[in-house]
């Protein structure tokens, strides 16, 4: 028997329309005008988040500016950018708040052992709500086991998981395909 994600199997067609309907995540991404929407999208390997994380990325890039990256190279980038020359830092801050979807796919990947990363998350997530921005994180790790992730910082952990998780989670589990 072979396994399928099930938006897979029904956004099969490539129509994006489709995946955001299957979901239910209206794409009303931050601004002005429309409230910001921290998406969580949960699932195992090769589940196809990322695939949907870029999906709603590229029909958001219709009307919005978007970026994708992985949370652990973003991470290391901002904290020795903070480390070398703070201007450069605050720039590249300033620069990921511009973006009205930020879209961070294997979040939490890898455990984080630097205090210097965890306040960058947070700060990345604190302001994006603050700005009314958007994200998604896509994860291979239940929310409840982040503290293991991050330090074992269960005050850490928590505040981290309240931005990630704030309107949305989307589990994404295989079913059998007869």
């Amino acid at each position: 028997m072979r396994t399928e994600s099930t938006f897979l199997r029904i956004a099969c067609k490539n129509e994006v329309g489709i995946i955001l309907r299957f979901v239910g995540i209206p794409l009303r991404i931050g601004g002005t005008r429309s409230p910001e929407y921290s998406v969580c999208i949960l699932g195992p390997s090769d589940s196809g988040k990322t695939f949907l994380a870029k999906s709603l990325g590229v029909a958001a890039c219709e009307k919005y500016r978007v970026n994708y990256c992985h949370c652990s190279e973003l991470l290391e980038r901002l904290v020795a950018a903070k480390s070398a020359d703070y201007t450069k830092y605050l720039r590249e801050i300033k620069r990921i708040l511009g973006f009205q979807l930020l879209i961070l796919d294997d979040f939490l990947l890898n455990t984080i052992m630097d205090e210097r990363e965890v306040k960058v998350l947070m700060e990345i997530l604190e302001k994006r709500i603050e700005a009314s921005k958007s994200t998604i994180v896509c994860s291979q790790r239940e929310p409840g086991s982040w503290k293991a992730m991050i330090m074992n910082d269960e005050v850490s952990a928590n505040a981290i998981m309240k931005r990630a998780t704030k309107h949305y989670i989307v589990v994404i589990q295989p079913i059998e395909i007869p």
